[in-house]
């Protein structure tokens, strides 16, 4: 199967639906609107807005450690109407992040974790290799 074949596929998950119309230029007249009405100085609002924006690009990954060679489906956000306002929002949030003793920085961090753990004799470590991850996860039992 070639990559245009496994990129169909994946867009052929019932979590993706095709639109009526390309929705940019709304996405990117809301995310103004909403910068007008918040209480951020103008300057910091004028960095966040991005005229002419496009739409997120997606493209896929291949998985060469597993059989078949499947793709994992990356979304491009770079210049996309909400990608500066990611940015700036996500810079906030990191200072919130790490402070927590369920937090792990890397696969490293993770390793130590993991070695440091005492399973019991009647447990048992279980590893779950999840597929398509973020399109699964159920929203109402989330929120």
């Amino acid at each position: 199967m070639d990559y245009k074949q496994k990129i169909t596929s994946l867009l052929e998950d019932p979590s993706y639906r095709r639109l009526a119309r390309d929705p940019t230029d709304s996405t990117e007249r809301k995310t103004t609107l909403l910068l007008k009405k918040s209480t951020l100085t103008e300057d910091i609002c004028k960095q966040l807005r991005l005229a002419r924006s496009r739409p997120p690009r997606l493209y896929g990954l291949p998985k060469i450690h597993k059989e078949g060679v499947p793709l994992r489906h990356i979304v491009n956000n770079i210049g996309a109407p909400t990608y500066q306002l990611s940015k700036y929002l996500a810079g906030i949030l990191s200072q919130l992040t790490g402070n927590s003793a369920h937090h792990v920085k890397n696969s490293f961090h993770f390793i130590q974790i993991l070695e440091s753990l005492k399973v019991q004799s009647e447990g048992l470590m279980v590893s779950f290799d999840v597929v398509s991850l973020f399109t699964n996860v159920p929203i109402v039992d989330s929120l």
